[in-house]
């Protein structure tokens, strides 16, 4: 029998996230200590609290708070993705008109990029860490895992993962990572997002 392992809440609190000039990243105290560029977990001293850094080409860079909690031997990082940068990146849209488009159609929406990472970077879809097979692994991460995630807004709502994309790496990379989406009526400037965790033996 799988336990459930309640994770205290990811708590970002993002009161902008606004896009960054290079300037302003570079004169940002130690860039190399403050920004993560792959978003990786490299020791046990950098998983407290950062700021995240999204980049696309040389000149777009977008600042947003990242959260990690350490249960056991597994990193869980929670980061809200900057929407202008969502749009830019998974959809494709450069074009200004395109993008002021669907950034109104999104309004209220909210992805959160969730990262799962063994302390040892150690394949944590393997047998060892879900007592089922690697495909059912996949599987659920695919498409059961949003049922292991809510949100609760400033206002005290809570709100259900309406859905989830598994970023499949094909262990290029030594973490795991899904992409959460939360919609709701205003937009939110922070959320506190709640995790069951069912699939990892992390008790």
């Amino acid at each position: 029998m799988k336990r459930i392992i309640h994770i205290a809440a990811f708590i970002l609190v993002i009161f902008s996230c606004k896009k960054e000039n290079p300037t302003t990243i570079k004169n940002n105290g130690n860039s190399k200590d403050v920004y993560f560029e792959d978003n990786l977990i490299y020791n046990e001293t950098n998983f407290t609290d950062k700021t995240k850094t999204f980049t696309i080409g040389d000149n777009d860079k977008y600042v947003s708070n990242k959260r990690t909690q350490k249960i056991g031997a597994i990193y869980y990082t929670a980061t809200m993705l900057p929407i202008e940068y969502y749009i830019k990146k998974n959809l494709g849209i450069k074009n200004i008109d395109s993008l002021s488009y669907y950034k109104q159609k999104l309004k209220g929406e909210k992805v959160i990029q969730f990262e799962f990472q063994h302390k040892d970077r150690k394949d944590l879809l393997e047998e060892e860490f879900t007592s089922t097979d690697y495909k059912t692994a996949v599987e659920y991460m695919a498409f059961h895992i949003k049922n292991d995630f809510y949100a609760i807004t400033p206002k005290g709502d809570t709100l259900k993962c309406n859905g989830v994309l598994f970023e499949r790496n094909f262990k290029l990379a030594p973490f795991k990572r899904v992409l959460l989406y939360f919609k709701d009526k205003e937009e939110i400037n922070s959320l506190k997002i709640i995790y069951n965790d069912n699939l990892f033996q992390n008790g």
